[in-house]
């Protein structure tokens, strides 16, 4: 019989965690229904069951108040956009700030790298938690990354390790996601940046926007000439007939689309 004071030899195997169960995935307190797949039990033989079912608001059995809109005298005004002030000489170039600029953007780079390094550090972790789980000793590495109550119990093991396995698969997904749209985006950078000219958009093309003497001409004949230019540039918008009661519609500034006639002015 060991002292009073004498420690007691722990055993290996035991039910306490080794681990912060912060860092654990933990399924015990999620909703049964969303995500344990429980099923939903309607019972419609109890008295109580009949007190207060659903109904469709225009099926209810009391009137509703009517909403008294009292007229206001609202008018709308249309408003026109302030016209562009002409520019005034820049004291301070470009050029003085391109040392700063430089800097900074490698700085940004840098910092880039080591979060986007770090990223991919805790996927390869992820992804050797998966192949663990996937194995035939999955019950011992169970416990490092899930919080088990008891791990005799097979149910709960079984359970829980499904539960791990798809949380771990989602997040592989998230991530693949995101680097694919990571991907997507430094290609369409790069594509603008060697080309300029094609990531202007339609709207933007106005070759005399630099001139300052348009601030002279009115509104209306400036937007007169721009429209001008750009039909004899880009065409108009017309229609296709397909036969069959649709169209297709195409205009120079939007996705072309497939239409019903009818539907169409």
């Amino acid at each position: 019989m060991p002292a009073p004071n004498e420690k007691r030899r722990k055993l290996r195997l035991s039910d306490e965690q080794t681990k912060n169960t912060a860092l654990l995935y933990n399924f015990d307190n999620l909703n049964r229904l969303l995500y344990g797949d429980g099923r939903i039990c309607i019972d419609r033989d109890s008295p109580a069951t009949g007190e207060n079912q659903y109904k469709y608001f225009g099926e209810a059995s009391w009137a509703f108040n009517k909403v008294v809109m009292p007229k206001l005298g609202v008018r709308q005004r249309q408003s026109e956009l302030p016209r562009r002030r002409r520019r005034n000489h820049d004291p301070l170039e470009d050029h003085v700030y391109e040392i700063f600029h430089k800097r900074m953007k490698k700085d940004e780079r840098s910092r880039t790298l080591t979060d986007r390094g770090r990223m991919y550090f805790e996927m390869d972790n992820v992804k050797s938690q998966l192949e663990l789980l996937l194995q035939h000793d999955w019950n011992k590495h169970l416990p490092q990354l899930t919080v088990i109550k008891d791990r005799s119990d097979v149910d709960e093991l079984l359970a829980k390790r499904q539960a791990t396995i798809r949380e771990l698969e989602r997040t592989l997904a998230k991530f693949a996601n995101w680097e694919s749209r990571t991907a997507s985006l430094a290609a369409e950078i790069k594509s603008y940046e060697g080309h300029p000219a094609q990531g202007k958009n339609f709207q933007d093309d106005d070759a005399d926007d630099d001139d300052e003497s348009i601030l002279d001409k009115p509104l209306e004949q400036l937007a007169k000439q721009r429209q001008q230019s750009r039909l004899a540039k880009h065409g108009r918008p017309f229609s296709i007939l397909l036969g069959n009661g649709h169209k297709i519609r195409y205009n120079p500034y939007l996705t072309p689309t497939v239409a019903i006639e009818s539907y169409l002015e």
